[in-house]
């Protein structure tokens, strides 16, 4: 009875009908009984395969619509990057990953002193951010620190130029010397 069971529903649960089949109370049913429990057996393993699929593509398409959301959210943010300066983008780069993590603490239903400290992590962070993009562009719009390196480097590639030529002059003689011998 199982092989048969098994053939008409591949794929199929058919677990309660099992179950009511290795029951020793069901050989006392009469047969109306036996075929109205058999009925709802069917009935029972239809709908947890029903349910099974109804969660199954549930599942796909919580996680699909999390993606696009996700997808969605990133290309809005990099739309609303447009016009802004570097140092723009990057502050609001930072500000936005920090923003993400105390979204997901609170979402995770984190301490408050834990999501206190994210925030705080997000101000030290933008506030280093701030100091190293001020110092960049200190060094940045310094047109004497610029003239002074470029001078530094063209007497820099002196001394190279000098280790090149000595070495080719030695080469030369090197090889002109074994000629005359």
């Amino acid at each position: 009875m199982q092989a048969a069971l098994t053939a008409a529903h591949v794929g199929k649960s058919f677990k309660y009908q099992l179950e009511l089949m290795s029951n020793p109370e069901f050989a006392n049913f009469t047969e109306t009984q036996r075929q109205t429990a058999l009925e709802m057996a069917k009935a029972a393993d239809a709908q947890e395969d029903l349910t099974a699929a109804t969660k199954k593509y549930a599942d796909i398409s919580k996680e699909m619509s999390k993606d696009t959301r996700e997808k969605l959210e990133d290309k809005l943010f990099e739309i609303s990057l447009i016009g802004k300066t570097r140092e723009e983008i990057e502050k609001l780069t930072l500000a936005r990953l920090w923003d993400k993590q105390i979204a997901q603490a609170q979402k995770d239903g984190a301490p408050v002193a834990s999501i206190a400290q994210l925030e705080r992590g997000k101000a030290d962070s933008i506030g280093s951010l701030s100091q190293i993009q001020s110092a960049q562009k200190a060094v940045d719009n310094d047109w004497q620190g610029g003239i002074k390196s470029g001078i530094q480097s063209y007497i820099d590639s002196f001394g190279t130029m000098r280790q090149s030529m000595e070495k080719r002059h030695c080469s030369d003689f090197r090889q002109n010397g074994g000629r005359l011998s």
